[in-house]
């Protein structure tokens, strides 16, 4: 008996080891992969609404993008990407605006579709000012469409939590109220460039993802209002991936402005 037990701790010990070992060649072997010469690199812009169309829970007050210095703004902003050179600019509307999206496009490479002037409200959002000019810099056909419709029924979550979880409520309006303080600053005192660097250090996502932590505990033990909407903005986020990588083909340079 004790030299079977001793004969079978030998062979775990030595499964272990080749198991390590094999574990790490296959490790290598993947990462290796994934690092292949022609990979397709992608660039990830968050912006910010350039003209606030109200579809968001926190509003803040935007400079007026068409303003003679904010365009002198937002041609430096487009300069300083040109630099990534990408091969495909990647949007957030949805697939089934295409034809409405790449029509207006072709339209401003004629001439047709002025965004150098007129009302910020028609012409001064961050897919027109940026992904626009970049895409015709490039001298890009066209335009791609990533987005996928869904959201979050913020409402919903507070109308629960102002009956079950009071303390929460003012956790996120504090929140919020922080961040639209937060933006209105920025927009009366920062450049375009200078809100968009806040806008993509790790520090703003550590932020967003902290609110959307703490709401996803909303309900938590009974009917998980909270974990069930934050759910549904990160399936939406899969889906914007997913449509991101049907567009993606090896050696690409992607441009994703979301």
């Amino acid at each position: 008996m004790l030299s079977k037990l001793m004969t079978l701790v030998f062979a775990v010990l030595l499964l272990s080891a080749t198991g390590a070992a094999q574990s790490a060649t296959e490790i290598k072997r993947i990462t290796t992969f994934r690092k292949s010469a022609d990979a397709a690199q992608v660039m990830i812009l968050g912006v910010y609404h350039f003209h606030n169309p109200g579809a968001d829970h926190a509003q803040f007050k935007t400079a007026d993008i068409m303003s003679a210095a904010k365009q002198l703004e937002v041609a430096d902003v487009v300069k300083r990407i040109a630099k990534f050179k990408p091969t495909k600019i990647a949007i957030e509307w949805t697939p089934d605006r295409d034809a409405e999206a790449n029509q207006r496009y072709m339209d401003y490479l004629e001439g047709k579709f002025n965004i150098d002037a007129g009302d910020s409200r028609t012409v001064g959002n961050e897919v027109y000012q940026l992904g626009f000019r970049l895409a015709k810099n490039h001298g890009h056909k066209k335009l791609f469409l990533v987005d996928h419709p869904g959201g979050m029924n913020i409402n919903s979550v507070l109308g629960y939590a102002k009956e079950k979880d009071p303390e929460y409520v003012q956790r996120f309006n504090s929140d919020i109220d922080m961040i639209v303080n937060l933006m209105n600053q920025m927009q009366k005192n920062k450049s375009v460039l200078d809100i968009l660097r806040v806008l993509n250090k790790e520090d703003a996502a550590y932020i967003a993802q902290s609110t959307y932590a703490d709401m996803a505990t909303v309900g938590a033990g009974d009917n998980f209002i909270g974990a069930d909407t934050v759910s549904g903005w990160y399936s939406r986020n899969l889906k914007i991936f997913a449509n991101l990588n049907k567009i993606t083909m090896p050696n690409d340079r992607v441009l994703l402005i979301i």
